[in-house]
């Protein structure tokens, strides 16, 4: 399961992150299209995916080709939001394999 933050500041327009259960996964955590984790207005982590996450919502890489942005990793970091799994979509390229993802992140 997956779901994305519609980048606004009133949490009664999030749909589905709210809708998650504990045990669901959020995969593309780290994606840097429009729908990111981070609100574009305050520059952090949307609060409803923090609340998510403490509901037992897990968190997942799901790196893939244009699944990853440094710029939301950073400023996921920053508020010590980590994956709970790192995995990959197996795309050609750097994402043909886990190891070279794990590499990926891990030498960058």
């Amino acid at each position: 399961m997956s779901f994305y933050s519609t980048c606004v500041s009133d949490e009664s327009q999030l749909g589905v992150p709210g809708s998650l259960f504990s045990g669901d996964i959020r995969t593309h955590m780290f994606h840097g299209f429009e729908t990111n984790i981070v609100d574009p207005i305050t520059g952090c982590v949307d609060s409803s995916v923090h609340e998510a996450r403490l509901r037992g919502v897990y968190a997942d890489l799901g790196h893939g080709q244009g699944g990853f942005s440094w710029t939301v990793a950073e400023i996921s970091a920053k508020e010590k939001m980590w994956p709970d799994a790192i995995s990959t979509d197996l795309h050609t390229g750097i994402t043909t394999n886990l190891h070279n993802i794990i590499m990926f992140n891990v030498c960058y």
